[in-house]
């Protein structure tokens, strides 16, 4: 997540769909891996927000 990231800013959504053209393989559900990206942003001290976007 943090190559796809590095260098722009991004909201959630942006960032997901960046994620399945970079070829990542998931089975989980658009909705699903949406949330799952929420949570590890929120939770890894590497990504910080700012006006709904977030970036390194």
């Amino acid at each position: 997540m943090y190559d796809v990231l590095r260098g722009e800013s991004m909201n959630r959504t942006e960032l997901t769909v960046a994620l399945v053209e970079a070829g990542h393989r998931t089975k989980m559900t658009q909705k699903g891996l949406r949330d799952q990206v929420g949570r590890t942003l929120r939770n890894d001290g590497r990504f910080k927000r700012s006006g709904g976007r977030w970036g390194c």
